[in-house]
């Protein structure tokens, strides 16, 4: 029992790590003045709102599932 509990516990480290070096490899989005989702003016930040972000970002992910990305 020992032995599983060893190697879930140094699966789930791996995992984490990999998941920290993959947030750390993403490219920062620079501010641009423009909502990246919509193109509108904003003054701070990515998006104008949490609406686009979350569009923004649901169609980033497909892109990626479908090999665009």
């Amino acid at each position: 029992m020992t032995d599983q509990l060893d190697q879930a516990q140094q699966f789930e480290e791996q995992r984490r790590s990999d998941a920290l070096r993959d947030q750390a490899l993403k490219p920062a989005m620079p501010f641009t003045g423009n909502c990246y989702n919509c193109t509108d003016a904003i003054e701070k930040g990515c998006f104008c709102d949490a609406d686009c972000r979350d569009d923004y970002q649901t169609r980033i992910k497909l892109k990626g599932i479908n090999g665009y990305v």
